[in-house]
């Protein structure tokens, strides 16, 4: 869990230091038993607090995969998974192109909605938009079956 800057994606803090900074208080952690009323279904949760941040079904190809690998300008490597609609995710700062790993399409940091965590990167394009969320950020959580 790191805080990074717009264009370069280099870490600022350590995970020690983001966990005892001030800020606001934390939400409780979210159930992920709990469903939505219009999506029964496995859950892509955040593997920092367990808060809901999309439904599994929301994954979504991109230049013909759902997943990629790729590298900022220093060398860090991300393996990033595509998603479209991610209630839990918030994109938060001004929008770039700058290092942009989709052609065309600007990006902003997502943070999970509840605990802040960074998730991934939020793209925009002409007429199109979607998470790429870092596959170490995220968890998969199957529902219950129903007898």
């Amino acid at each position: 869990m790191h805080a990074f800057t717009q264009s370069s994606l280099v870490p600022l803090l350590t995970k020690k230091q983001h966990e005892t900074r001030p800020g606001p208080p934390r939400r409780p952690r979210a159930n992920p038993q709990r469903r939505s009323a219009d999506h029964e279904g496995p859950m892509v949760l955040c593997r920092a607090c367990g808060a809901t941040i999309a439904p599994a079904c929301s994954r979504m190809a991109v230049n013909g995969s759902n997943t990629h690998v790729f590298f900022n300008p220093h060398g860090l490597v991300f393996e990033v998974s595509c998603f479209g609609p991610a209630p839990g995710a918030t994109p938060v700062g001004r929008a770039t192109i700058e290092y942009t790993w989709f052609a065309g399409h600007v990006w902003r940091i997502a943070l999970c909605a509840s605990c802040q965590a960074h998730l991934g990167w939020h793209f925009q394009g002409e007429g199109n938009s979607f998470f790429a969320f870092m596959t170490k950020a995220i968890r998969e959580h199957s529902s219950p079956s129903k007898a």
